[in-house]
């Protein structure tokens, strides 16, 4: 709809509209603002891709499905807070937020999906909830930022190559060490 509109700065989307489709935003790099009705339910894949100066971003939440890349290379958002009712981080949705510092995981959230924060590179705070099962690969790649984090017991399914890159990763905790035992470490 606005695919590389580079000269547009703030919008403010209508009621009744229910999904931001495919690529809409992308490529509009001098956007800043958005208002997003109450009602909207999907954010459809390379939605807002490569928004480079998109600095917040409030969705409701109503929302249920945020798909893949849909914020990759929003360089200036710094915190974002996720709806409740998603059940998954799709792949790569905030790759190269370099801006970004925390992220809470929503409880209903079971899945991270590949590279859904890799090169944030100020994520300092991320939160993980006792629903999360799998954590795929390259989720956290490159988040240099990152000194610690704590993995729930849920967690069944932890790619090798979760945290690569994560240069200052100093302390992992585990809740429930038992549990970690016979964690399945995908791709070894």
């Amino acid at each position: 709809a606005f695919y590389n509109c580079s000269n547009l700065v703030s919008i403010s989307l209508p009621e009744g509209v229910d999904r931001i489709s495919h690529s809409a935003f992308m490529g509009c790099s001098n956007l800043t603002s958005i208002i997003i009705p109450d009602n909207l339910q999907y954010i459809e894949p390379f939605a807002f891709n490569g928004c480079s100066n998109l600095s917040s971003i409030d969705i409701p939440n109503d929302v249920s499905v945020i798909s893949e890349s849909a914020f990759e290379g929003c360089g200036k958002l710094t915190e974002i807070v996720l709806p409740g009712n998603i059940t998954f981080i799709d792949k790569n949705l905030f790759k190269g937020c370099s801006g970004l510092t925390s992220i809470l995981i929503p409880s209903a959230v079971t899945s991270i999906r590949s590279g859904a924060f890799s090169g944030c590179i100020e994520l300092k705070e991320i939160t993980l909830n006792n629903s999360l099962t799998t954590v795929e690969w390259d989720v956290f790649q490159n988040c240099t930022s990152l000194t610690s984090i704590a993995i729930p017991s849920s967690v069944t399914s932890l790619n090798w190559s979760a945290f690569a890159g994560c240069s200052n990763l100093t302390r992992i905790d585990i809740s429930d060490l038992s549990k970690w035992i016979a964690i399945k470490f995908d791709g070894l």
